[in-house]
């Protein structure tokens, strides 16, 4: 925290909070942030884990039902057969508390793992 200037992770958390860049400016604007970040992923994805599943994550709204008591995004698994895929579902409920430093790659990286991992051993 030192190093980029602030005193204490409170006083990161409360400039964070303050920057308007780091709130989503729309619902569709935190869906293509989430969207962003795989595309990103995704060159390195065979290198880092070799065989891939053949259906790709998708990310998606979460339902309207399940925003209101529900995390800043969670993730569906797909079936074994690859006919329904993995979803990242990002809840839109309360935008204006939303981070963008929140939503970062770490908190998507499971999501694809689960995927790579589940696809692997269907194969073996």
């Amino acid at each position: 925290m030192h190093q980029l200037g602030f005193a204490d992770l409170k006083s990161f958390r409360t400039a964070l909070a303050a920057n308007p860049k780091e709130h989503p400016q729309s619902k569709e604007a935190l869906i293509d942030t989430y969207k962003g970040y795989l595309a990103q992923m995704q060159p390195r994805l065979p290198e880092l884990f070799g065989l891939l599943p053949k259906a790709q994550l998708e990310v998606v709204p979460m339902p309207a039902f399940a925003e209101k008591n529900s995390p800043m995004a969670y993730y569906n698994q797909g079936t074994a057969d690859e006919a329904v895929l993995g979803e990242w579902n990002v809840n839109l409920y309360n935008l204006p508390s939303a981070l963008l430093l929140r939503s970062r790659v770490w908190r998507i990286t499971k999501a694809i793992r689960d995927t790579i991992c589940r696809s692997r051993s269907r194969r073996n």
